[in-house]
């Protein structure tokens, strides 16, 4: 009869493990949340130490970032950099030997070209299309004329290639000119050197039509220029020496008087120069043969037929 009695007892004492048991679990979760807490206090500093050290490692990189691309400009600008000191190449030659003014020359001038704006000493925007044309205007004689700047050097390489000299034109008005092989008027004696004429060996025209000359524009026909050098080479070669080369007034004519002859050559600068000598030679052996000796001349300008006088 007191069965219902323990049960109830036994309830209680469930209820009061039960109630026990949550505040022993309230009591470790109270003490882990303090314990967190606390764990959170003492990591604050490490937190702001870690942040500093986050910001500077990132304001170094910055620095250092900045500092590598002051030294590229730095590098780039002195790599692109272009001096007023020019070194020349002459084409074709190992020597001034093509040229008819000394290297120094067109070295001042291509300095002042560069000096005429701040933008020629760098390798970027230098005006080479510019120096070219202003170069050759100044300097008829140069059949070509080519800039270019090297990665590493500092000094622009300026490529000369000269017109090649053929005649030396002796006018009315007492003024020489040196012609090119194409006939264009290179340059005036007088802006050449003595000794540098004599070394071009270039045989002397006398100009008797009146010839117009202008610097850098054609004086006479390039196939004039190669009938005259034709006439040279072959008599040359037939161990004749020439005294006078003459353009006589009225006529597309040229005269041509050898060392020790009483007489000078007619010949016809329109027709063929090889025909026309042969025509000479054999005149003038067959002259020499008989013992005649022209006074005057021989004219050989009608192929195939020959006078003297």
């Amino acid at each position: 009869m007191f069965r219902h009695s323990d049960k109830s007892n036994s309830t209680s004492r469930q209820t009061v493990r039960t109630v026990a048991s949550r505040n022993v679990a309230d009591l470790y979760s109270y003490r882990a949340s303090r314990q967190s807490q606390g764990n959170k206090k003492e990591r604050v500093p490490e937190l702001i130490q870690e942040r500093q050290q986050s910001q500077n490692t990132s304001s170094r990189r910055h620095i250092i970032s900045l500092a590598l691309g002051v030294v590229i400009i730095a590098v780039f600008g002195y790599m692109s950099w272009l001096n007023n000191s020019p070194k020349i190449v002459v084409l074709g030659s190992t020597t001034e030997q093509g040229l008819i003014q000394s290297t120094n020359v067109y070295k001042q001038t291509i300095i002042k070209l560069l000096n005429t704006s701040p933008t020629n000493h760098n390798k970027l925007t230098l005006n080479t299309e510019n120096i070219t044309a202003e170069l050759e205007q100044d300097h008829p004689e140069l059949a070509s004329v080519s800039i270019q700047s090297t990665l590493f050097g500092d000094s622009p390489y300026v490529y000369l290639q000269p017109a090649t000299p053929a005649l030396l034109l002796d006018t009315n008005s007492g003024t020489k000119f040196v012609l090119s092989a194409s006939g264009v008027a290179l340059a005036s004696l007088n802006r050449i050197n003595t000794a540098k004429l004599a070394s071009l060996h270039l045989p002397l025209i006398n100009d008797q039509t009146g010839l117009a000359v202008k610097i850098g524009g054609v004086v006479l026909p390039g196939t004039d220029i190669i009938f005259i050098q034709t006439v040279i080479d072959q008599l040359k070669a037939h161990s004749l020496t020439i005294s006078s080369l003459t353009l006589p007034s009225g006529a597309s004519e040229l005269n041509v008087s050898i060392s020790g002859a009483t007489y000078y050559v007619k010949f016809n600068l329109e027709s063929n120069a090889n025909q026309q000598i042969g025509t000479f030679l054999a005149v003038r052996k067959y002259l020499v043969a008989n013992n005649i000796i022209p006074s005057q001349y021989i004219d050989v300008r009608v192929l195939g037929r020959a006078f003297y006088k």
